[in-house]
């Protein structure tokens, strides 16, 4: 969480169980506790933060897998789903410096006004899932990207 940064919502502390996991992604819940059930979800972690002026906002997600096909298959899962989701978001490409990675942005304001981002990367048996909301549509992009390259570095 950069310096400048403030908590924006309250979420779990500590390690998350399965329904946390599922219920931090989004609609689907069902879906997306089925798909961490199948790939053996271990554990996982959560932070938020908004920047100084609170236009910009962040979630990353940390979540363990029993082993790297586990982390690889609930990465195509999540790959997948933005694929498929091309009338509202579109890719953003890689995110440099991380192998196994995707991002993407919505090409439209949500209802609160904001852009919204999300992205992944892999790195054996961890999946960093990342979402951002912004009014600033390169904001988010940049978060998005910056955000998971960091979060990357850190489980090197």
């Amino acid at each position: 969480m950069p310096g400048s940064a403030r908590i924006f919502c309250c979420i779990p502390e500590g390690p998350l169980t399965l329904a946390q996991a599922a219920e931090l992604l989004g609609t689907g819940i069902k879906e997306f506790r089925t798909q961490l059930t199948k790939n053996h979800f271990a554990t996982g972690v959560a932070r938020q933060w908004a920047d100084s002026d609170g236009s910009t906002r962040v979630r990353v997600m940390v979540y363990k897998f029993q082993t790297a096909q586990d982390a690889n298959a609930f990465g195509a899962f999540i790959k997948d789903i933005f694929d498929r989701a091309t009338a509202a978001f579109e890719s953003e490409s890689t995110v440099t410096g991380i192998a196994v990675s995707a991002c993407w942005a919505t090409k439209k304001r949500d209802n609160n006004g904001d852009f919204v981002g999300a992205g992944y990367g892999l790195r054996g048996e961890i999946v960093v899932l990342l979402s951002a909301w912004s009014p600033d549509r390169d904001a988010v992009v940049v978060a998005t990207k910056g955000t998971m390259l960091r979060q990357y570095g850190r489980l090197s």
